[in-house]
């Protein structure tokens, strides 16, 4: 649950604290209920819960609420009604619409209906030295490492490791071709914002053998965290794509964000 007051938690590094300072309250529970509005959480013909009832939520003031209202407002994400309350304007429901984020690399849901997990292992393990950089030490994690192929060809190869209790709340035989950030958000888990970098390397042993390639071929090497509302890391992910497979886009746009000065930002499709 989101709080007013901030805390560095324990074993955090100082780079998540800074994350952290730079994304107002008001903002993260904005992105919360985005997302909700969008999947359709609220359908067009039911009014949102009242300001009080969301500040009860998410344990934060009716200020920071109004904040939130006003932003979702000015994103054409919702319209309120003097007397009947608050209401997610239809064309924001993209119920049939890909889980996106701003840079995020993969489209979700076209990765789970047009390519096949072969899972290889689940078991839990220590967090990754490049990860225990980035977020400090959070004990054991659960590590699930699988592939992804397209046309009976492999052309990625995923470890993700989930920390407690996020990774009780995943069911190993029943994650099929979801991704672990989409079953971790079907437990609900949402996902704000994530650390994300890009390298380029060549392909080790056992890298050639999980993708069908030769040793030292070409690979674009993906590693993230993601948090969840309360700048919690709830998953770290390190996957490998064969570059004959894989594209990194994103589309820019300069604009003005909230008062603020211009700002390159991810473009809405």
């Amino acid at each position: 649950m989101l709080k007013e007051t901030k805390k560095k938690p324990k074993g955090r590094s100082k780079i998540d604290h800074s994350v952290q300072d730079v994304i107002p309250l008001y903002y993260r529970v904005y992105e919360i209920l985005r997302k909700e509005i969008e999947r359709g959480d609220f359908p067009e013909n039911t009014p949102l819960p009242g300001e009080q009832e969301i500040a009860v939520r998410f344990e934060v003031s009716r200020v920071t609420i109004r904040r939130t209202m006003l932003l979702l407002e000015e994103a054409d994400l919702i319209t309120r009604f003097r007397g009947r309350g608050t209401f997610a304007n239809p064309a924001a429901i993209k119920t049939d619409d890909a889980t996106n984020y701003s840079g995020f690399d993969q489209n979700i849901k076209d990765f789970e209906e047009t390519t096949k997990v072969e899972l290889i292992n689940s078991q839990t393990v220590t967090l990754p030295e490049w990860a225990h950089e980035i977020i400090g030490d959070i004990g054991p994690v659960l590590e699930i490492e699988y592939t992804r192929r397209e046309s009976h060809q492999p052309f990625s190869h995923i470890r993700v490791y989930v920390p407690e209790p996020e990774a009780s709340k995943l069911n190993i035989d029943e994650l099929g071709n979801r991704t672990v950030t989409t079953a971790l958000e079907d437990a609900g888990i949402t996902i704000i914002h994530m650390d994300q970098r890009l390298t380029a390397i060549a392909a080790d042993p056992a890298e050639a053998r999980h993708l069908g390639l030769s040793e030292g071929h070409p690979l674009i090497r993906v590693r993230r965290v993601l948090f969840d509302a309360d700048n919690r890391p709830v998953q770290c992910v390190e996957a490998t794509y064969n570059p004959e497979f894989f594209e990194y886009r994103v589309e820019l746009s300069r604009e003005k964000r909230f008062g603020g000065a211009p700002q390159w930002v991810a473009a809405n499709k």
